[in-house]
């Protein structure tokens, strides 16, 4: 194998795609983010309470102010039932001699910080790839999307979705080639 380029298919670019991309771009792992939607979308789920070690790995990443700007800080969260009837309340975030508070922002934000992040460190995003099936064979990962655009990757980690990935998370394997079939019309072989 060869260990002087590896490449990693990303299957999903929601909130783990762009974070995975960005630590795997780090270790000097080349990586490409493949999502099943057409394009990017403003609307990802409602809120995250982000604590303090995911704000570490934004530190980490150069996005913790950015995300504490987007986000307000939340010293703690009271729990209510359906009926209005207050449950309790509970501390939220670290400890006061850590300091830090957790963040609640929108995961919109969130995932739109971490995606412009990614574009603007050069990671391929590629809209309108959904994954149908993913295996491993003697070269490597093959990634077959949706039109039969299969990706053969032999010398790369795939990640994505456990449901997805877990036949192939170990298999790490040297270099990229795409082939595209012409999808036939059902009956015919």
């Amino acid at each position: 194998m060869n260990q002087s380029r590896k490449k990693a298919l990303i299957i999903g670019c929601g909130v783990a795609g762009p974070t995975v991309a960005l630590f795997l771009q780090r270790a000097g792992i080349e990586a490409e983010i493949y999502e099943a939607r057409a394009e990017s979308t403003e609307y990802g789920g409602l809120f995250l309470n982000t604590a303090c070690n995911g704000l570490g790995v934004l530190k980490t990443l150069g996005l913790d102010e950015q995300v504490s700007r987007q986000g307000s800080p939340i010293p703690r969260m009271v729990i209510w039932s359906g009926k209005g009837k207050r449950l309790g309340e509970v501390r939220n975030g670290a400890r006061a001699e850590v300091g830090a508070p957790s963040i609640n922002l929108l995961r919109s934000r969130l995932h739109q910080m971490l995606r412009e992040e990614a574009e603007r460190q050069g990671i391929q995003i590629t809209f309108g790839k959904k994954l149908v099936g993913l295996s491993t064979d003697a070269q490597g990962v093959v990634a077959t999307f949706f039109h039969l655009l299969r990706i053969r990757c032999t010398s790369c980690l795939a990640s994505g979705p456990s449901s997805a990935i877990t036949s192939v998370r170990p298999a790490i394997c040297t270099g990229l080639s795409i082939s595209h079939k012409k999808k036939r019309p059902r009956g015919e072989s």
